[in-house]
């Protein structure tokens, strides 16, 4: 297949949407390394799965416990590990990026997801003082900046 060609979709060598699969084989160990806090649930699990599928080695970041998380992308194939973290906490990121060191040597691509706090209602409902807190940068995202990764979002 070109580059120029697309897989037919729902071809497991392709995405839904027929474009062709990037990265490489599940379990390669020359995978992506992928971070993604606030992978738990929701958004952040979503694109851990996502990453996972197009054989990526996925580090399940979160405040809970990202096993469920963990178990979809193992249950498929799928290389994850899940690894507490509290963005709120600069020293909980900074050992987020030394496990990664340790255990990978390098970070490839960087999902900064999660959130510190949530919003308590519907942001077209909700008070604009009470979810003023959701604008905010953690400070821990400038330790997860710090390394050196190719890609972060």
């Amino acid at each position: 297949m070109s580059d120029h060609q697309s897989a037919p979709a729902g071809d497991p060598a392709g995405d839904p949407a027929g474009a062709p699969r990037k990265g490489r084989p599940k379990g390669d160990p020359d995978s992506d390394i992928v971070v993604v806090t606030g992978a738990a649930t929701g958004v952040g699990r979503a694109l851990a799965v996502g990453a996972a599928a197009r054989g990526a080695t996925v580090v399940v970041a979160d405040v809970t416990d990202g096993l469920q998380t963990v178990e979809a992308i193992t249950a498929t194939g799928g290389s994850a590990v899940a690894h507490h973290v509290d963005v709120t906490d600069y020293a909980s990121t900074a050992e987020l990026i030394d496990f990664v060191d340790r255990s990978y040597g390098r970070l490839n691509v960087l999902i900064n997801n999660a959130v510190a706090g949530a919003a308590s209602a519907p942001l077209d409902v909700a008070d604009p003082d009470g979810t003023r807190h959701l604008s905010r940068v953690p400070p821990s995202y400038c330790a997860l900046n710090r390394i050196r990764c190719p890609y972060a979002v």
